[in-house]
């Protein structure tokens, strides 16, 4: 009996570490998924600025549009799923 409640103890003492382990991947997914976002912001305000004064585009700035048109959506969709599932 007393081993069964000590076995019991030691499975919860692992599940807490495991449950604070999976909060800690949470917040850094977040931080840098918040920075992705902040960064490809800041990007796109550059390449609108670029728009407004009729300046062509680069193949980076082009790139970067269809990044945020194509890519960054799944990603992001993805990226929620993952921090869902980790709440």
């Amino acid at each position: 009996m007393l081993n069964q409640q000590q076995k019991l103890k030691d499975d919860e003492a692992n599940i807490i570490v495991q449950i604070d382990n999976e909060k800690e991947n949470q917040k850094i997914l977040k931080t840098s998924m918040d920075s992705s976002k902040e960064t490809m912001d800041q990007l796109l305000e550059l390449h609108r600025l670029a728009l407004e004064k009729n300046v062509k585009p680069t193949l980076d700035q082009k790139d970067l549009w269809l990044a945020r048109h194509y890519i960054w959506p799944t990603r992001n969709s993805f990226n929620r799923q993952m921090i869902r599932s980790l709440s």
